[in-house]
């Protein structure tokens, strides 16, 4: 069970469940703030926390309160029960990454660090169906992340990884002879989360991972490791007796895919929410938005991402030569509308008056 490690043990109030996601709907039900207890429910005139559109859920169905730094959910006579972990409960413990069913929608229980980890993936997968599954993915089910070249595997695979694996997992350090010293340092971030990498290294992401057999053994010990990311463009590619374990396997779509498929407003927002800007895609005129969107990112998200980023911090004026933390050569955001051979490579000109 995701957060049900020894890391419970003494946890602080900050890691506390805060939030709901529906899993159907990946809608995002935040706890209301300061009172030690409420309801929740379908009936607005009842209820403090409101789940709409759920016929199947009671008007007063359940009680959600903070007890001795624990959040307990107690059941308040629903017609269709309350589950924790598909088990039916009047009164349950909850923790971070637990699975709560109110009559047949299932949610997942969100602590303060798992809402930062929910902001990065919407990022990298989007808000599809993927994203609940990575967020409850158990600690003894393996991740096969499989994208394109430049794909944030990493990022994913880490993101997921600080929410499900567990403080007492070992570390597993797999040799990547002949890397280039940025190999080097992917790996060895890898390593240090605890992410299984192939032994080519993930910057050759488009060769096919290869296992020697010790690597295998590792691999079919369910106690070893949480994630694996491979560098792969083929699911087939994977090793067949790796997929005896049947890991979760995840095709991460490229920024160009997701732009090709309208994603543009909600790519846009997700990054500014992730990094606190209060400006949204709908703010900025079309021109800019249309050459943000056609334009061919080689770097893929990474670029594209510092590239919102730098547009959205000068939208809230800070100074346009401003160097941006990751955004590369050049480092400032006038030198990057320039090379997207803007008309106005300023963004002052696009800020309201």
């Amino acid at each position: 069970v995701v957060g049900a490690t020894a890391r419970d043990r003494a946890r602080p109030p900050e890691c506390l469940v805060v939030a709901f996601l529906h899993i159907a709907s990946r809608r995002l039900y935040h706890f209301p703030p300061g009172g030690q207890h409420f309801l929740v429910g379908s009936d607005p005139g009842r209820s403090e926390l409101v789940v709409r559109n759920c016929a199947e859920i009671s008007g007063v169905h359940a009680l959600v309160m903070l007890e001795q730094d624990r959040v307990y959910v107690c059941d308040r006579g629903s017609l269709n029960g309350t589950r924790v972990h598909g088990r039916a409960e009047q009164r349950a413990y909850l923790r971070p990454g637990d699975i709560v069913a109110l009559g047949g929608h299932e949610f997942i229980a969100l602590s303060r660090a798992m809402l930062a980890v929910l902001r990065e993936l919407t990022v990298y997968v989007g808000q599809n169906e993927h994203l609940p599954r990575l967020l409850s993915l158990p600690q003894t089910q393996h991740l096969v992340l499989v994208g394109p070249r430049y794909a944030p595997l990493e990022e994913i695979a880490l993101a997921t990884h600080r929410v499900t694996a567990s403080s007492a997992s070992p570390i597993v350090s797999v040799r990547a002879p002949d890397t280039s010293h940025a190999e080097e340092r992917v790996l060895a971030d890898a390593i240090n989360g605890r992410i299984y990498i192939d032994g080519r290294g993930t910057a050759r992401r488009n060769a096919a991972p290869t296992f020697t057999n010790e690597q295998l053994d590792i691999l079919r010990d369910p106690q070893q490791l949480t994630a694996i990311t491979l560098g792969v463009v083929n699911i087939r590619d994977v090793d067949e007796r790796l997929m005896e374990r049947k890991p979760f396997v995840f095709k991460v779509p490229s920024v160009e895919e997701r732009l090709q498929r309208g994603d543009f407003d909600k790519l846009v927002d997700a990054i500014c929410v992730k990094w606190g800007l209060i400006c949204r895609a709908a703010d900025w005129p079309a021109d800019l938005r249309q050459r943000l969107a056609n334009h061919t990112w080689r770097r893929h998200l990474s670029q594209f991402e510092a590239v919102v980023t730098a547009v959205g911090r000068m939208w809230a004026g800070l100074d346009e030569h401003h160097a941006v933390e990751g955004l590369g050569p050049p480092q400032t955001v006038k030198g990057w509308l320039g090379e997207l051979d803007l008309r106005r490579s300023s963004a002052r000109t696009w800020r309201p008056r």
